[in-house]
């Protein structure tokens, strides 16, 4: 198993026997590694799809952010002061 000890601040490789005995019952994060079959998955709209949804509310913030940049400069006030009036 690969694990993270905070007390060493470093990842380590240990046995399953081990980390059982050592382990205090509390979890922070645990994850998988990409599988092969995971690599070989096909680059489509599926998996474009797939990845807007999941990042849904961040690509929303960004279209959010951006509108507003974009409308910026035609507020009437910022209109006026860039043709000279």
């Amino acid at each position: 198993m690969l694990i993270h000890d905070p007390a060493l601040n470093r990842l380590q490789v240990v046995k399953r026997a081990e980390f059982e005995q050592g382990w205090t019952g509390r979890i922070v994060l645990m994850t998988r590694r990409a599988s092969l079959s995971d690599l070989a998955r096909k680059f489509d709209i599926i998996w474009f799809l797939q990845a807007m949804h999941k990042y849904r509310r961040l690509l929303g913030e960004v279209l959010v952010a951006s509108f507003f940049l974009q409308a910026g400069p035609f507020e009437p006030h910022r209109t006026a002061r860039y043709c000279g009036r």
